[in-house]
């Protein structure tokens, strides 16, 4: 997925083995601009990735327990 450069919506729902090491493409993405990883076991290791993607403007993570407050403060950055 790291080599589709134009991609700009990315959906990875629901996919219990999605981990934060799957995910470290995604700053390769400049042309990301919405990422859903509903239901999913990502960490704020993510969202740290996540807060570099100066593209992105939506981003779901509903569902998403092992995100906590202090990953999410990382957003708002």
């Amino acid at each position: 997925i790291g080599k589709l450069q134009n991609l700009n919506d990315l959906k990875l729902e629901l996919i219990d083995e999605l981990t934060d090491d799957d995910l470290r493409f995604l700053t390769e993405l400049k042309e990301l601009s919405s990422l859903s990883l509903k239901g999913t076991r990502v960490t704020d290791k993510t969202l740290e990735t996540c807060s570099r993607m100066t593209g992105l403007k939506e981003l779901s993570i509903e569902g998403c327990q092992k995100i906590t407050a202090s990953g999410i403060k990382l957003l708002k950055n």
